[in-house]
């Protein structure tokens, strides 16, 4: 969106400068030329009343686009972790995650972990689909990833944790009974 913007405003500064240069330089013929124009649309009133109402419409709704687009800030990519004496440490969002993998996966009972960490302001949510055995006790590895999930976000990465959400799926072909595992 930042280029978009750039490219509308320069465009439109370029046409505002060359318009006032005409006006400054041919003042009354830049006025006997919109006079006339606005004469000859006058002649074809159907003709002006759609153009005019084409013309309307195309900008009303390339000004709501671009605010739109302006009240939706992009994602960040970096979530700072703290202040130091003249430096800021940040850490990307893709580090955070696969920090969370490796400290998940190294739990037993668990053969996948996928995560999602969505920075906030003053910390992190995060969601975490962990895939398990089928034998495994499901309240408990719960505990245990939420567990393990915050010890490694607020003691080791220094982040606050926001909303932090597991889903656990079973891996029933893990438990040698031949059943494709379930999504």
């Amino acid at each position: 969106m930042n280029w978009f913007n750039r490219i509308f405003t320069i465009l439109t500064l370029l046409v505002i400068i060359a318009l006032a240069i005409l006006v400054m330089v041919y003042p009354s013929e830049t006025i006997a030329s919109l006079d006339a124009t606005m004469a000859s649309l006058r002649e074809m009133a159907w003709i002006g009343d759609v153009i005019r109402i084409a013309v309307a419409a195309v900008v009303i709704v390339v000004c709501l686009l671009v605010l739109l687009r302006e009240f939706r800030r992009p994602q960040r990519s970096h979530v700072v972790v703290g202040k130091m004496e003249g430096a800021t440490a940040e850490l990307s969002v893709e580090a955070i995650a696969q920090r969370l993998r490796r400290d998940i996966a190294a739990l037993g009972e668990v053969t996948k972990v996928d995560a999602a960490v969505t920075p906030k302001r003053g910390g992190v949510d995060v969601r975490l689909s962990v895939q398990t055995s089928a034998d495994v006790d499901v309240p408990a590895k719960a505990a245990e990833v939420g567990r393990v999930a915050r010890e490694s976000l607020e003691q080791h990465m220094g982040l606050k944790v926001g909303n932090l959400r597991v889903n656990i799926t079973h891996s029933l072909a893990a438990a040698g009974n031949g059943v494709p595992a379930i999504r």
